[in-house]
């Protein structure tokens, strides 16, 4: 089982429970809804794979995507409590952690994805083709955490080692890129 879909937006604490669901509902529920359809016949068979499409934001924080970031947040998390109850089982469980990759989702016309482009939040944007061979590759392998981008572990890391760091990075993530948008959203 592969889950890949995500919506991504501009949103903070304005936003209302519909969109809220509205995301949780495609960013999260389907993978929830695959583990309790496809499990049972993998752990019957000895053998299966999940592979959970999270984000560099279910490590760290999306600037700007609180919606975004709590829901990739919990396929992470979702992933991390599968691979502990089941890989002993047969199942192989990998959570897939890109940054920035050319998609639809990062196509769209927007400022953020102006900014994603330009490498100041996360460096170069890859295709699909090259999160494709890396995953295929770490998954072979075995790898749980498939990270597709230089610096994300050493990110992650000096977050676990220091939070107080990645809040002040964050703030200032957020005042250099995200403040401005908001601005322009919340004076339309």
């Amino acid at each position: 089982y592969c889950m890949n879909a995500g919506t991504c937006h501009l949103d903070n604490h304005e936003d209302d429970m519909d969109h809220w669901n509205k995301v949780m509902n495609i960013n999260f529920w389907p993978s929830v809804i695959a583990m309790q359809r496809y499990l049972p016949d993998m752990l019957k068979a000895g053998q299966g794979h999940f592979l959970l499409t999270s984000s560099a934001a279910g490590m760290l924080a999306l600037p700007g995507g609180v919606t975004y970031t709590v829901s990739k947040h919990a396929l992470r998390s979702l992933a991390e409590w599968m691979a502990g109850a089941y890989t002993t089982l047969g199942i192989g469980v990998h959570v897939l952690c890109p940054q920035g990759v050319i998609t639809d989702m990062t196509e769209k016309e927007h400022p953020f994805n102006t900014q994603l482009k330009k490498g100041g939040l996360y460096g170069e944007m890859l295709t699909p083709q090259q999160v494709a061979t890396i995953t295929l590759d770490q998954m072979v392998q075995g790898t749980f955490m498939i990270l597709t981008h230089d610096g994300l572990k050493e990110r992650a890391i000096g977050k676990a080692e220091n939070i107080e760091w990645f809040i002040e990075k964050s703030i200032e993530t957020h005042d250099t890129y995200i403040q401005e948008l908001f601005v322009k959203k919340s004076t339309k």
